[in-house]
């Protein structure tokens, strides 16, 4: 579906806030799917409509989360259009947000990140996915982040990798520890010179095959050689967001404040990186129950 209204949106979304395209296609989506609803023009809906819109999702299964997405896609389409003069009332003004559960995600382990690096070999795919998992772990990354690396981006003396257009459109330094530094020399130095033997990409993870071979590495091949170690080595899938709720959960269960592991995350909001406090309660409950001197013999007792 595209309109006058809607192309001026999307344009509004990726040149004035500079949002990542995933982001501005999901908007429309949301608008598309309102419209179908809706069955009248955009710029004549009411707040009544809007609410019996959300209603409508929330009575058909929607989750709560998926709801409030719409509504902000609403509610910044609706702002677009009263900043330009279109309309004089906004219909999402006022409509509470739904209740939402944020759901404690599963995060990789170090432990078994460590068992699927050991279990790779010494092949150019092999490096490279070595490579691949222990920056994912190490330095967090998304898996877009990951895939767009350059190798200018990569600093190995300075133990850094710049990220550019990062989630919302911001750029980044991101440490880089020494486990990750000394795979990626080793699949830099024997594991991408034949991946990519003529030097064709300007990407630092390349694909293998006939007709990848020197390409930029895929979301989809991520996503799948990720898949098959896991599947193949730990008995499940584990995706490469993961690795990130991963590196959230050691930095936070290593003692790092809150504070300075949302910065390392490029978290914009502390509530992102608050979500990983509940993978860490195990691991919380331990150390109070171990030094806090108050709880040293509640810790005895529980254990008796």
């Amino acid at each position: 579906m595209s309109t006058p209204l809607l192309d001026g949106f999307a344009a509004y979304l990726r040149m004035e806030r500079g949002l990542a395209e995933n982001t501005v296609e999901s908007y429309l989506l949301d608008l598309a799917q309102f419209s179908q609803w809706l069955k009248l023009p955009l710029h004549k809906a009411t707040r009544p409509k809007v609410q019996k819109f959300l209603a409508s999702l929330l009575s058909h299964g929607e989750t709560p989360s998926s709801v409030v997405r719409k509504l902000y896609a609403l509610r910044r389409f609706y702002y677009f259009l009263l900043d330009e003069g279109t309309i004089r009332k906004d219909p999402t003004l006022g409509i509470p947000l739904p209740r939402r559960e944020w759901k404690v995600q599963y995060a990789v382990t170090q432990a078994e990140v460590e068992t699927m690096v050991s279990s790779l070999g010494t092949s150019p795919i092999d490096l490279r996915d070595r490579a691949i998992l222990l920056l994912l772990f190490g330095s967090g990354l998304r898996a877009s982040e990951l895939r767009n690396l350059k190798l200018k981006d990569i600093c190995l003396e300075a133990c850094i990798v710049q990220v550019w257009c990062g989630k919302g459109a911001k750029d980044g330094l991101v440490p880089l520890n020494p486990v990750s530094i000394a795979a990626l020399r080793e699949y830099l130095e024997k594991g991408r010179p034949q991946l990519d033997p003529i030097g064709q990409s300007s990407y630092l993870f390349v694909g293998a095959g006939h007709s990848n071979c020197g390409q930029q590495f895929t979301r989809q091949a991520l996503y799948y050689r990720i898949a098959d170690i896991s599947k193949r080595v730990l008995g499940k899938l584990v995706s490469p967001h993961r690795f990130r709720a991963g590196c959230a959960t050691a930095l936070l269960e290593g003692g790092s404040d809150i504070r300075d592991t949302q910065r390392i995350m490029r978290h914009a909001k502390i509530d992102s990186t608050q979500r990983y406090l509940g993978i860490s309660m195990t691991f919380l409950r331990t150390a109070y129950y171990k030094f806090h001197p108050r709880a040293k013999g509640a810790d005895d007792e529980r254990s008796n």
